[in-house]
């Protein structure tokens, strides 16, 4: 079963996903796992024709959003103003000022993690989620720089063409130690991930080759959580791989867990713009002195229900359940609908950009919207955190680098206006 229902969405979401190594292929397998749990509990007769009907109709009306944001004129993101960013400029560019900020901002930041947390990769007590429980901002920290790092070293080298410096070196070096070391099973992947989605526009355009991933590579990729499960919980290889395996199986569990009616009715959360807006903005506005009460995850009042545990992470709330739960059977359709189009829209915007007419600022900013879309489909609070924070720490990172950069061009002119340039 698991199987058909790989090959159903695969077709389905065909034109939706860029390749198997862009971010939307896996939110595509999440929704093949939760395909397959609404069909074991059909299957064990523990389904409510309403919970199995609701979750037919938002996977459709998801897809429909996707299919028809393709028809939406898309918008232009290059400007006329930019000329080819690969044109070689004299002195320190402001993007070589940029990557400059955004590294020592990871470097710093990680160095904290690790002495605040340690090497959560060798703690078989905690996970990279539990590990972060107290730490909730540095986590944010962490995540938000090591993506923007790995996003602005990989448009140095396939965008701008140019070879990578020793300091960027050292930081590549250092980050895949923080990825490896972080305890996330799957991070490594966001390597993969982000060099995908930096180059998919060129390769859109033809102006490179697409890229192509050898089956012993693939292979060696795929591997990495494997390994990192075994040295995690101390186990071999084959209890590793079924451990991976059941966990795509069960990737649809809050509807293994949450397709009742005494757990909907467990579940308290009342503002669904609370729910979408508070993560980021509400930790912001809560430093700032406002009384704001923080929303629960969906997901753990259900770990609460079934453990009496008040305290723990919980299942991803993922569109459908979401939808369902505050809007109800006809409401949930509407805004599955309408997150397919605006991911669909904003994803179809930035896989046709010019990226070599593109200020670096556009380009990155739009980028990361393409990447965390997917997020809206597997658990909208999880989106809401990371587009927020990741965006707030590149623009403030911009603007940083901006005043160096501007500073440093006022000491070189007034130094020798008549030979010195900068750009």
């Amino acid at each position: 079963m698991y199987a058909l229902f790989m090959a159903l969405y695969l077709i389905l979401f065909y034109k939706s996903y860029w390749g198997i190594f862009d971010r939307m292929f896996f939110s595509v397998i999440n929704e093949v796992g939760g395909a397959f749990c609404v069909w074991l509990l059909w299957y064990r007769q523990s389904l409510k024709p309403e919970f199995g009907w609701s979750f037919i109709f938002t996977d459709l009306a998801l897809v429909t959003g996707l299919i028809i944001a393709r028809q939406i004129p898309i918008v232009k993101l290059e400007s006329a103003k930019v000329g080819d960013v690969r044109q070689r400029v004299d002195g320190i560019s402001e993007f070589d000022t940029f990557l400059f900020v955004v590294s020592v901002g990871y470097v710093i930041v990680e160095m904290l993690s690790m002495a605040t947390i340690g090497f959560v990769l060798l703690n078989r007590a905690e996970n990279h989620a539990s590990a972060f429980s107290e730490h909730g901002i540095l986590r944010a920290f962490v995540s938000s720089f090591r993506f923007l790092l790995i996003m602005v070293l990989f448009y140095k080298k396939v965008v701008l063409n140019r070879n990578w410096s020793l300091m960027d070196i050292f930081c590549s070096v250092f980050l895949l130690i923080g990825v490896l070391t972080s305890g996330a099973k799957a991070a490594i992947l966001s390597f993969v991930f982000i060099y995908f989605m930096v180059s998919y526009p060129l390769i859109h355009s033809n102006q490179i080759k697409k890229i192509k991933i050898s089956p012993m590579l693939a292979l060696v990729l795929g591997s990495f959580p494997i390994l990192v499960l075994m040295i995690s919980v101390r186990t071999n290889a084959v209890t590793a791989l079924q451990q991976v395996y059941v966990r795509l199986l069960a990737s649809g569990d809050i509807f293994l867990l949450g397709y009742y009616d005494d757990v909907m009715n467990y579940i308290k959360e009342t503002s669904f713009f609370r729910y979408a807006f508070y993560p980021g903005w509400g930790s912001v506005l809560k430093n700032l002195g406002f009384t704001i009460q923080a929303p629960r995850p969906l997901g753990a009042y259900i770990f609460e229900y079934y453990t009496k545990a008040t305290m723990g992470g919980g299942p991803n709330a993922r569109h459908n359940y979401l939808g369902l739960y505050f809007f109800g059977f006809y409401g949930s359709i509407l805004y599955s609908f309408i997150i397919g189009l605006i991911i669909g829209y904003v994803r179809n915007s930035f896989k046709s950009v010019n990226a070599l007419k593109s200020s670096y600022f556009i380009y990155f900013f739009f980028l990361i919207l393409a990447y965390y879309m997917p997020y809206m489909i597997d658990d909208l609070n999880l989106f809401a955190n990371s587009i927020f924070w990741t965006n707030l720490f590149f623009c403030l990172s911009f603007v940083v680098a901006k005043i160096i950069h501007s500073v440093m061009k006022a000491i070189v002119y007034a130094k020798s206006p008549a030979r010195y340039q900068m750009d």
